[in-house]
């Protein structure tokens, strides 16, 4: 009877330890922490992922971690990965995966081309590998179509690259993403974190209607930006002003944040606009698929926008602020 009893202590503590790491350590809200693949690289040295989760457990108490596998083609080894994450299960965390499917995040944030075979076939090997370490993983919020070369000008025909992405993207979270994760791992949840770009996902293959209906999961709605020199789309609170008193050093800034007070002009990319006079702009200065005047024929051919001289952005902004007296 004692040994029955030990055993049933033993199991009610299992179980008060269990409940006490589940339990958030603040009483409203869980502190969790994402991890580039650039520091997780480093966790392979020890000092230096002590030192570091020492100054950070310091300063305020963790309960998850996202591990990231992946990004701007850096792969982190299986055995680094391995060491992370005993290492956090280890510190009572929970412990996730996280994929950025960045090329280069630095050009332009050139995204994996899901046209592109090879490309393809990359990402699809990120996803199984990822999956084969977590339950859960979490794509950040790059998984978006953002390329022009050669395969996607010919996959996309006669559709418009909204239409393209849409649909592009759609295939590429079933078979590049969603399928390959849970073939290797049936209990792993594949969840989509969305950017704060508001209305303008579709042109760069985000659908809001498909996401979240196939994912596991989705997250959003936790980042902030600069509304007025920041690389998305937000929505500054006094931009017609802005607009009318701007400088030609301004421009670069705001014509890819522009969704402005008066109705439907707005701006996916610079290539791509809503209205007949900036789409005729917009062709004029980008050519009819989107490539810039300092851009060759290849890899990565939109949302360079650097390429563009400022006086083509001039013109585009007197457009503009032409509009805003109509």
């Amino acid at each position: 009877m004692k040994y029955f009893f030990r055993i049933v202590a033993a199991v009610v503590l299992l179980a008060a330890s269990v409940a006490a790491l589940a339990r958030p350590n603040y009483q409203n809200f869980k502190v969790s922490i994402y991890t580039r693949a650039y520091e997780v690289q480093r966790m392979a040295d020890q000092h230096w992922l002590d030192s570091t989760w020492n100054v950070i457990s310091s300063q305020m108490k963790v309960d998850k971690i996202y591990l990231e596998t992946h990004r701007d083609q850096l792969i982190v080894d299986r055995p680094t990965m391995e060491k992370a994450i005993r290492f956090f299960k280890q510190k009572g965390l929970e412990v996730a995966g996280g994929i950025t499917y960045t090329i280069s995040e630095a050009n332009s944030f050139e995204t994996y081309c899901y046209s592109d075979p090879v490309e393809r076939a990359k990402a699809r090997e990120i996803a199984e590998y990822t999956a084969s370490l977590f339950d859960e993983v979490i794509l950040d919020d790059f998984f978006f179509h953002d390329c022009k070369c050669e395969y996607c000008i010919a996959a996309k025909g006669d559709r418009n690259w909204t239409e393209y992405r849409l649909e592009l993207m759609q295939d590429a979270a079933q078979n590049v993403v969603l399928g390959p994760a849970h073939a290797v791992n049936p209990k792993c949840k594949v969840v989509i974190k969305y950017p704060n770009w508001y209305d303008h996902f579709p042109a760069l293959g985000f659908d809001l209607d498909y996401g979240p209906k196939h994912f596991d999961g989705i997250y959003t709605g936790t980042e902030t930006r600069d509304a007025v020199s920041s690389d998305q789309h937000l929505q500054p609170a006094h931009l017609e002003s802005q607009i009318q008193t701007g400088t030609s050093d301004d421009i670069v800034g705001l014509v890819l944040q522009v969704r402005i007070f008066f109705g439907e002009v707005y701006y996916t990319s610079v290539a791509d606009f809503s209205l007949g006079k900036e789409l005729q702009i917009g062709r004029q200065l980008l050519g009819e698929n989107g490539r810039g005047p300092r851009q060759q024929k290849g890899r990565r051919q939109n949302l360079d926008y650097r390429g563009l001289h400022t006086h083509h952005f001039t013109q585009i902004y007197k457009f503009v602020a032409e509009s805003l007296k109509e």
